[in-house]
């Protein structure tokens, strides 16, 4: 199984990234230096569809700060 995790740098996804790496194939996006700009949907995108992983993790930052959440 694949799993990506999102926000593998932070405390916590980096806790559960050392967790799981042991049993599963554990894709992330840079542990110190980041292969991609998260900030950014399509390079998100980007790294799903390159990764094809079976499960996503995510651990990133609050997404309204990112500007994603859109107000009802």
């Amino acid at each position: 199984m694949k799993i990506l995790i999102l926000g593998s740098s932070g405390f916590l996804g980096l806790t559960i990234y050392k967790v799981l790496s042991k049993s599963f194939d554990v894709i992330h996006n840079g542990l110190r230096k980041r292969k991609y700009d998260l900030s950014k949907k399509r390079q998100l995108f980007k790294l799903i569809y390159k990764s094809n992983p079976d499960l996503i993790i995510n651990f990133l930052k609050r997404m309204e700060d990112r500007g994603w959440i859109m107000e009802k």
